[in-house]
């Protein structure tokens, strides 16, 4: 269920259906980490994205990730987070991500708020577009980014 261990933080993440079912009747896969695309394909594995898999590699989490851009469903579960711990984690849990993707989540919140409140409650309250004429991201989300 976790992610397959790796000490290269390069590389693709890969995943191959397995013949075996869940107890509920889900097809099983298997992810496993590959220095090149080509490695993956000759193990008929399907990349999933580039870099090596991580808790949140899971296909129900990348279906979370490419349904929707989730910076402002995220801040909200960052705000609910400020009343409950549970309600953030119910929060994300609403959104899709599995538990394991939710932990990585949780702990990103905590540490933008951490590290990034200040900036990030101003490009709330003035509703800062997330990104700057330039495209580049705004002062928040960049905060996010680098800390």
């Amino acid at each position: 269920d976790f992610p397959p261990e790796d000490p290269f933080t390069s590389g693709f993440c890969a995943m191959s259906w397995s013949e075996e079912t869940s107890e509920n009747g889900n097809r099983k896969y298997h992810l496993k980490n590959f220095m090149t695309e080509e490695e993956a394909q000759a193990e008929n594995f399907h990349i999933t994205h580039k870099g090596h898999c991580g808790s949140c590699s899971h296909l129900q989490d990348l279906g979370v990730y490419i349904r929707q851009n989730l910076t402002s469903e995220t801040r909200e579960c960052g705000l609910l987070g400020s009343l409950s711990h549970n309600l953030m984690r119910n929060c994300l849990l609403d959104l899709g991500f599995s538990f394991p993707c939710v932990t990585i989540w949780e702990w990103n919140i905590l540490n933008t708020k951490k590290d990034c409140l200040s900036v990030c409650i101003w490009s709330y309250i003035t509703n800062e577009p997330f990104n700057k004429p330039d495209g580049s991201l705004n002062d928040c989300l960049q905060c996010d980014e680098d800390k």
